[in-house]
C-alpha cells in the first residue's frame, strides 16, 4: 500500500520534472507500481489510478519531445532509426507518447471506456484504442468524400 501512497507525491514530482531523465524515472517507478498492484491483485480502481498516472507520464513525455524534438519540416534529420540516436527513446515510444499528449480529450474518453469495460488502464492499451478511433474516423471521412 505504500506504493499507492507514494502516487500522490509522484504526481507532484512529475509536474515539477523538467528533464527527460526525471520523467523516465517516474515512468519506471509507475510501471513497477503497476506490476506490484497486478501481482498482488489490488482493486481495479487502484490499478486504474496507477494507469492514469502512467498516462500523465506519457503526456509529459510527449510534450517534452514536441518541445525538444519537433516533428515536421524544421528538423535537420530524417526519421530513420539510425538517425534517432539523438533522441532519448525509439521512434515507436516517441510516437505513442506524442499521440497521447496530442489527443488528450480522446485519451480521456478511451480511459473511461476501458474503466467501464472493467479492464486495467495501460499506456499501450490507450494509444492502441486512440489509433483505432482515428483510423475509423479517417475511413468514415473517406466514405463521405
Amino acid at each position: 500500500m505504500k506504493q499507492l501512497e507514494k502516487l500522490k507525491t509522484w504526481k507532484k514530482e512529475l509536474a515539477l520534472a523538467e528533464t527527460f531523465e526525471e520523467v523516465k524515472t517516474h515512468e519506471s517507478a509507475a510501471a513497477a507500481a503497476a506490476e506490484f498492484a497486478k501481482r498482488n491483485q489490488f482493486a481495479l480502481d487502484k490499478q486504474n489510478e496507477i494507469g492514469k498516472f502512467r498516462i500523465d507520464i506519457e503526456r509529459k513525455k510527449g510534450a517534452w519531445l514536441d518541445e525538444n524534438y519537433p516533428q515536421g519540416g524544421a528538423r535537420n534529420f530524417k526519421v530513420e532509426q539510425t538517425n534517432l540516436e539523438k533522441m532519448p527513446i525509439n521512434k515507436n515510444e516517441s510516437s505513442n507518447a506524442r499521440l497521447i499528449n496530442r489527443e488528450e480529450e480522446l485519451s480521456n474518453q478511451v480511459m473511461d471506456e476501458i474503466e467501464q469495460k472493467g479492464e486495467v488502464i495501460t499506456p499501450n492499451k490507450v494509444q492502441s484504442e486512440i489509433r483505432k478511433i482515428i483510423k475509423k474516423e479517417a475511413i468514415q471521412e473517406e466514405r463521405r468524400i
